[in-house]
């Protein structure tokens, strides 16, 4: 089965495992199948896309970028061991089986993907994907375009009055020009 660990700063990796899915997005927004919450990360940052029997990364023009190995990527078969950057964000793609025969012959495995993260984290942590996230409080929006607030019907109302009211006086001004004539 596939996997992604994803290393955020200060909290534990995430693992996450998928199998027979063949699109799986990454990304801040609640409607990605893998939700990671950083400033780095765009709403819909990149896919994880079942090409034959390989999966392939593909950047969905992210605004801080995809890498993979250290290059910037916009669309590469992945394999096992490889490194993914979402932004500034490091995750490791491996597949149960394939690395687990590689990393008994390693002595300096830190994971269970055939290879030192570095993170000094050796315990397995299996997470589903989630059905559905919660935006943290102190979550920061980094667009420079202001939030738009729904307006309720109250204000709706208050707007189609004024603009009958313009054009009310607008017809009685046309009209009352016409009686000059």
């Amino acid at each position: 089965m596939p996997k992604l660990t994803i290393y955020l700063p200060d909290q534990e990796p995430l693992k996450v495992g998928f199998e027979d899915q063949t699109e799986i997005s990454v990304g801040r927004a609640d409607d990605n199948d893998i939700v990671v919450v950083h400033d780095s990360i765009s709403s819909h940052h990149a896919q994880l896309r079942l090409v034959g029997d390989q999966y392939h990364l593909v950047d969905l023009d992210s605004t801080n970028g995809t890498f993979l190995d250290g290059s910037p990527v916009s669309e590469a078969p992945l394999s096992p061991g490889s490194r993914i950057t979402f932004g500034q964000v490091d995750a490791d793609y491996g597949i149960e089986g394939q690395e687990m025969a590689a990393s008994e012959g390693s002595e300096e495995a830190g994971d269970d993907f055939g290879g030192s993260s570095g993170s000094g984290f050796e315990s397995t942590i299996h997470a589903d994907i989630a059905e559905q996230s919660v935006m943290p409080a102190d979550f920061k929006n980094l667009s420079p375009l202001p939030k738009v607030e729904k307006k309720d019907g109250a204000s709706k109302i208050a707007m189609v009055l004024g603009i009958v009211g313009i054009l009310a006086a607008a017809a009685v001004a046309a009209f009352a020009m016409m009686m000059k004539v």
